[in-house]
């Protein structure tokens, strides 16, 4: 099993040390950046489960982080925690100004720390559990129907047969845990659905499934998109949304 993963970033080489000793000792997977700036990226690109951002940094402050985090769609898997020995209240402040998931106080005490750290992951866990979860289709009525009996009670499924409706949904949510696109959309076409959904969050390219109602124009579609007919088993269709064995 992968360990769980947890980004430090902190100007203080001796707070890197310190936390960072602590938590590879507990069994966690620790990343770390000294420098802010490019931290958002970092943290983008990482994918930790938990963050821990240090309030006072030259250049970009952890706070300044936090609200750059908050508009990004892909964020949504960290969680992001702001890390400073302030009072209490000023961190609570700071929390709701930048929009960070809460703090955790450096204390020096270790046992502290790690149930505290515990306490965010298991907050982040059912974070994700309400999220995404969810299959959104934008296909006809009949392919609807079809992904509903395919899907059983794996998941609930959210449908519409309007382009431009799906478009509205995608880019008002948070995260989707997987797409279905049918390729006859006629208000808004399937092709461009499909790359607006990877604008949203590129994490769908392998959560995403475009289900052949005719008409299909390969020239049109990049290469790697996922295709599903009803002539394929149900099974493939389970496995490109991630689905499989999944229950409801």
């Amino acid at each position: 099993m992968s360990k769980v993963k947890i980004m430090i970033v902190d100007d203080s080489p001796l707070i890197i040390d310190v936390v960072g000793t602590v938590l590879r000792g507990a069994g966690y997977e620790v990343v770390t950046r000294s420098v802010a700036v490019g931290a958002s990226a970092a943290i983008l690109r990482e994918r930790p489960a938990l963050v821990l951002i240090d309030v006072s940094m030259p250049l970009v402050t952890g706070t300044e982080i936090s609200q750059s985090l908050r508009g990004s769609r892909s964020s949504h898997e960290s969680v992001i925690v702001l890390h400073s020995d302030r009072p209490a209240e000023q961190l609570d402040a700071l929390v709701k100004e930048c929009g960070a998931d809460g703090y955790v106080r450096k204390t020096g005490n270790p046992r502290e720390l790690l149930a505290e750290v515990s306490r965010w992951l298991a907050y982040g866990a059912r974070k994700a559990r309400g999220r995404g979860a969810g299959v959104f289709v934008a296909a006809s009525i009949a392919t609807q129907a079809l992904v509903r009996e395919v899907i059983g009670t794996r998941a609930t499924v959210q449908a519409t047969d309007s382009g431009t409706e799906a478009l509205r949904v995608l880019y008002a949510r948070d995260a989707l845990r997987s797409v279905v696109i049918g390729s006859a959309l006629r208000d808004l076409s399937a092709s461009t659905l499909w790359r607006k959904a990877l604008e949203v969050d590129p994490r769908l390219r392998g959560r995403m499934v475009v289900i052949d109602e005719g008409g299909r124009d390969e020239r049109v579609w990049p290469a790697d998109v996922v295709w599903w007919t009803r002539a394929d088993r149900p099974d493939r269709l389970l496995e490109a949304l991630a689905l499989e064995g999944a229950e409801g």
